[in-house]
């Protein structure tokens, strides 16, 4: 079980000027070494192209639509 120990968004604008999205998210696995095997099989999923961070950009994608149209 994938156990989350911190998770945080933080939408800023960089030195362009440009809307980014910055997500902390501290996770473990329960009853499992730290940075074992299967801890590390997660962060790959979490960075994979379908896993998590995949999400998370698809979402800054709709918030910079949002904020040019004037929605947000």
């Amino acid at each position: 079980m994938v156990r989350i120990e911190e998770a945080r968004n933080e939408l800023f604008e960089d030195d362009a000027g440009e809307l980014q999205l910055r997500f902390y998210c501290y996770i473990g696995l329960r009853g499992k070494e730290p940075n074992g095997p299967e801890e590390q099989a997660e962060q790959a999923q979490f960075d994979s192209d379908q896993g998590y961070k995949a999400a998370l950009l698809s979402t800054l994608k709709l918030t910079r639509e949002l904020l040019a149209d004037g929605s947000l």
